[in-house]
């Protein structure tokens, strides 16, 4: 697939030989040998760019979208276990979690049992082996998802 620079000179030089195509319609000899090429161009770049790149950018963009939606799920599933083993369930909108800030300064804050969040993190993954195992299953999920697709 080209990169979008080329891409832009495609169409570009499509654009110019389509003015050539439509400046040497009358012309007879090599211009009519000119008119025929420039035309064959543009006509087998229409045909790349609907059979070739757009299908294939629309391919590129649906993985991307779905690989995104899958970091989405996993941070959130993190987030969940996260804020179980710090004693923190009552947090009401975790999708705000997901911002980076907003999640170093919840963790960095005490919970009602007085220790930092994070710390108790720390601590429930030492002492508990169950939350340790969810989480590595929770970075598994997507590789076994795709496999079973």
């Amino acid at each position: 697939m080209l990169n979008k620079n080329m891409a832009i000179a495609l169409v570009i030089m499509t654009v110019a030989f389509l003015t050539i195509g439509f400046s040497t319609i009358e012309e007879t000899g090599y211009g009519k040998v000119i008119h025929s090429l420039s035309i064959g161009f543009v006509i087998s770049a229409v045909f790349y760019f609907l059979v070739v790149y757009f299908p294939e950018y629309n391919r590129r963009k649906m993985i991307h979208d779905a690989l995104k939606s899958q970091y989405t799920d996993f941070k959130l599933s993190c987030i969940t276990t996260f804020l179980i083993m710090s004693d923190s369930q009552e947090y009401e909108n975790r999708e705000e979690l997901l911002n980076l800030s907003e999640f170093r300064r919840y963790f960095k804050n005490n919970n009602k049992n007085g220790e930092n969040r994070w710390d108790a993190v720390a601590n429930s993954l030492q002492s508990n082996e169950f939350y340790l195992k969810e989480i590595i299953y929770n970075l598994r999920m997507p590789w076994i998802q795709l496999r079973s697709a």
